[in-house]
């Protein structure tokens, strides 16, 4: 199943190197989460407006950064020191780069939070309304 997220990992890089004009004007989000039915959720929600790539994998997140031209990655992920140093990565690549951080609210998440504030453009706590999400996403891209 991991070969299969690789290979298709891999053919959404190449598709982002080799895009049409037309598809040059959409803008790519990245969205990183463990959990992969959570990715396909907000693949699906975002597909028809964004070009999306998803990743279970932390290592392929950082990879496709590098490579690819990115407008927004999504982070479902609680800050933590792991965390923190993925979105530092991610404004030394590029500071351009809208980061949203989705996690479940806990207290003794709060430090790590704040010590992230300054690389991320918003963060949803979960059960999250997906309304607003999808209308920061709007705010952040188009």
């Amino acid at each position: 199943m991991l070969g299969d997220f690789y290979l298709m990992a891999q053919k959404t890089q190449s598709d982002l190197q080799l895009a049409s004009p037309n598809s040059e004007a959409m803008k790519t989000i990245l969205i990183y989460s463990q959990d992969m039915s959570f990715c396909t959720s907000l693949l699906m929600l975002f597909e028809e407006q964004f070009r999306v790539t998803t990743t279970t994998d932390i290592e392929m997140l950082k990879n496709l950064i590098s490579v690819s031209p990115v407008n927004l990655v999504i982070i479902d992920a609680p800050p933590s020191r792991t965390t923190e140093q993925l979105c530092r990565f991610i404004k030394l690549i590029n500071e351009e780069i809208a980061i949203i951080l989705l996690y479940v609210f806990r207290k003794q998440c709060q430090q790590w939070e704040e010590k992230q504030q300054s690389y991320v453009d918003a963060v949803f706590y979960k059960p999250f309304d997906i309304t607003s999400v999808s209308k920061k996403v709007s705010d952040l891209l188009l």
